[in-house]
């Protein structure tokens, strides 16, 4: 045979063992067409109507050449294909409506013409107010100013347009007595003043832009306000024109720097406040002149219950009608050499560490005292402490005083 009929079959030879003419198929694949993977949709994270979300696929077991698509059941079962069959195995996920879905994606094998489809269980959320808190608890008196803050999940802001509505109702009458909305940027200021005691439905809508409202509602109460014994009056001594920043609820305080403090002419006192607990049994607070100066006992803050009250250097008081030198307690000390004094009046502590007792020398051997208006048949509970973590409580039982005068050495009480 010539050489160059020998190199013409060697040629042919090789290019059928290649599968190199048109027909003739050439894979890796077992036969099995599958899925190898497919990417879950949000990838972690919540799927939310309005962005954009995708999915990854792959399969294995076939050609090699793929084609891919997706698509997803509609509420009737029937299936709506989003995306054809593409080499794009990258899918841009629909997002028709919010809730339970489930979506599908068909791999076809390009060469052999297989179809496999996989199902995936997924759920759209849209737009949730999740809860709405007041800067006033229920009950609030009347003339409170409540402020409304909304919470929300899953929001999408689009240019700052989405609509925050309050429709405030008297439950009984079903007569709207306040209504008023804003946009994104305002949606932490709207506030009412009830004008009315009752009791009222507030029902609070946020509308979107692109995706729908969503709605949350709850009850509150508005009292009278005349009720003085669910009140704190404070009668002030320090800072010249002063404010009283605060909470009664322990979450949503006063805006910086509070509230200015009214003049009073009482007893030496040249400053008031007076607080509606609304329905608290606590107010939390602290003093500052209005020029970044705060007296905040170290951070830790003043607590009143229910009352009238002289402050004064951190001491706090009971206000009483008559208030005498004899309606006092007085306590020389021995012990901790920088003594504070943490006491309690009708169940209202002092912050901790508590006050400063004064040193002095007035009786031979106590190096520190501390004098508490304590007025009738009134009990006094205190322990000491010396500002660093260590206590003298009485073995955690405390100690309790009725007027009069006393020493305490080291835990051992004596009275005058």
């Amino acid at each position: 045979m010539k050489k160059k009929q020998l190199f013409i079959l060697a040629l042919v030879m090789s290019l059928v063992l290649a599968g190199g003419f048109y027909g003739v198929k050439s894979y890796a694949g077992d036969g099995s067409l599958r899925f190898s993977y497919v990417s879950t949709p949000g990838n972690g994270s919540d799927v939310v109507i309005g962005t954009y979300q995708y999915v990854y696929a792959s399969a294995e077991g076939g050609s090699g050449e793929y084609l891919y698509s997706i698509g997803y059941y509609d509420k009737d079962g029937n299936e709506v294909v989003t995306t054809n069959y593409s080499g794009n195995n990258t899918m841009g996920l629909p997002l028709p409506y919010v809730g339970d879905i489930t979506y599908f994606i068909t791999i076809k094998d390009a060469q052999e013409g297989t179809v496999i489809k996989k199902d995936i269980p997924s759920h759209i959320y849209g737009p949730e107010i999740t809860s709405v808190e007041t800067s006033v608890s229920s009950p609030a008196a009347v003339g409170s100013k409540v402020k409304f803050k909304f919470n929300t999940e899953h929001v999408l802001d689009y240019r700052g347009g989405n609509m925050y509505i309050i429709s405030i109702s008297d439950k009984t009458t079903n007569e709207r007595v306040a209504s008023f909305h804003t946009y994104t940027e305002g949606k932490d200021n709207m506030i009412w003043e009830p004008e009315r005691a009752g009791s009222y439905v507030v029902n609070c809508t946020l509308s979107t832009v692109l995706h729908g409202s969503c709605q949350y509602s709850f009850d509150f109460e508005v009292t009278d306000g005349n009720n003085t014994d669910n009140e704190v009056t404070i009668y002030y001594k320090g800072f010249e024109n002063p404010n009283i920043h605060y909470t009664v609820d322990g979450s949503n305080w006063t805006d910086v720097p509070g509230v200015k403090m009214d003049s009073c002419d009482f007893n030496g006192y040249k400053y008031v406040a007076n607080v509606k607990l609304n329905g608290s049994d606590n107010l939390t607070c602290c003093f500052n002149d209005g020029n970044g100066n705060w007296d905040s006992a170290y951070g830790n803050n003043y607590n009143f219950k229910a009352g009238k009250y002289y402050f004064h250097d951190g001491k706090i008081e009971p206000v009483t009608n008559n208030v005498t030198v004899e309606d006092k307690v007085v306590i020389y000390y021995k012990g901790f050499s920088t003594p504070y004094f943490h006491y309690s009046i009708r169940g209202a502590w002092t912050s901790v560490p508590g006050i400063k007792m004064e040193e002095c020398k007035d009786v031979e051997g106590y190096t520190h005292k501390i004098e508490i208006n304590l007025p009738g048949d009134e009990t006094l509970k205190c322990c000491f402490n010396d500002g660093n973590g260590n206590w003298d409580n009485n073995n955690s039982k405390d100690y309790t005083f009725k007027k009069g005068i006393y020493y305490c050495n080291n835990g051992n009480i004596e009275k005058k």
